[in-house]
C-alpha cells in the first residue's frame, strides 16, 4: 500500500488516499468532484462519439448511461406480443410511450396506469400502491390502496413479506 498525498482536479483540495502500487493516483477528492468531471465530459459531444465508437462491438457492455432504447416495449426479449406487456421485477409493465405518466422508456406498471386511469392523475409523492392480496399480477383497482412509503414498509415487517421493494 501506498500513501498518495495531491490535490483534487476540480476544487483544488489537498486530500490522501491509499492505493495499490499498480493502482493509479486518484484525481479527485470525493464522489461529487468525480460527478463534476463525468458530467462535463458527458456535455461533450467529441468525448460521447468517441465512447460510442470504442463500444460498438458489445454494446450491452455501455450504454452511454442512457436507458436502453433498443430494449424498449416490444424489443425487449421478455415482451409478450400477443399480451402486450412484460414482466419486471414482478410487476407488469406495459408499453404507453404516448401515456402522460409513463417513464422516459414508454413504460408504465400496469398497477400505476389502471390507478392514474381510474382516478385521473398520477400518485401524490412519497405514496406507494400497495396490492391488498400481495400479488403483484393481480392489477384490478379492489386490489389496488394507496399508501405513505412509511406505512408500506411497517405493513411488509409486520406480515413478515420478505419482499418490500417500493413498489
Amino acid at each position: 500500500m501506498v500513501i498518495y498525498k495531491t490535490n483534487c482536479k476540480i476544487c483544488g483540495d489537498s486530500f490522501t488516499a491509499r492505493r495499490s502500487k499498480t493502482a493509479k493516483i486518484p484525481l479527485y477528492c470525493s464522489q461529487s468532484c468525480y460527478s463534476i468531471e463525468m458530467k462535463k465530459k458527458w456535455n461533450n459531444p467529441e468525448y460521447r462519439e468517441s465512447m460510442v465508437e470504442k463500444h460498438k462491438e458489445n454494446p450491452t457492455n455501455y450504454w452511454l448511461g442512457k436507458k436502453r432504447p433498443d430494449m424498449c416495449g416490444p424489443k425487449n426479449p421478455n415482451w409478450k406480443e400477443e399480451k402486450g406487456f412484460y414482466v419486471y421485477n414482478g410487476y407488469k409493465l406495459l408499453y404507453r410511450p404516448d401515456y402522460k405518466y409513463s417513464n422516459k422508456k414508454g413504460t408504465i406498471p400496469e398497477h400505476v396506469y389502471n390507478w392514474t386511469k381510474h382516478n385521473d392523475c398520477k400518485e401524490p409523492k412519497g405514496y406507494v400502491l400497495h396490492h391488498i392480496n400481495e400479488n403483484k399480477l393481480d392489477n384490478r383497482i379492489e386490489n389496488l390502496r394507496l399508501m405513505t412509503r412509511s406505512a408500506h414498509y411497517k405493513l411488509h415487517r409486520k406480515h413478515g413479506t420478505k419482499n418490500i421493494k417500493q413498489e
